[in-house]
C-alpha cells in the first residue's frame, strides 16, 4: 500500500472534485483554485482519478491540472482543458 497525494490546480476558481474507486470523493468547498487529497491505494495497481473541474460556464478555455506523487517522486503531471465542465481520468503509473 502506497499514499498517493493528489493535487488539483485550476485556472480559475471552479467546484473541484477528485474520485477514486471505493474510496470517499474529495471535493473543494464551493468554488477554489486548489484542492489536495490523499488516497491509500495497492502500489503494485494504483486506481485511476476521475477529476473534475466545473468552472464558470461563460468562462473560456480553462485549464485543469493535476499532479500525483507518492513520497515526494511525481507519477503524473496532465493538465487538461476546456469550457465550463473540465472533466478526465489520469492513469497513475506504478511507483
Amino acid at each position: 500500500m502506497a499514499v498517493y497525494d493528489v493535487l488539483l490546480t485550476a485556472s480559475a476558481p471552479a467546484r473541484l472534485t477528485v474520485r477514486v474507486a471505493n474510496q470517499p470523493s474529495v471535493e473543494s468547498d464551493g468554488s477554489a483554485s486548489l484542492l489536495s487529497a490523499s488516497f491509500t491505494m495497492n502500489a503494485d495497481e494504483p486506481e485511476d482519478l476521475a477529476v473534475f473541474g466545473n468552472f464558470d460556464p461563460t468562462a473560456e478555455k480553462c485549464a485543469l491540472r493535476v499532479e500525483v506523487r507518492v513520497a515526494g517522486k511525481t507519477l503524473a503531471d496532465s493538465t487538461f482543458w476546456g469550457t465550463g465542465l473540465v472533466e478526465d481520468v489520469v492513469t497513475i503509473p506504478k511507483p
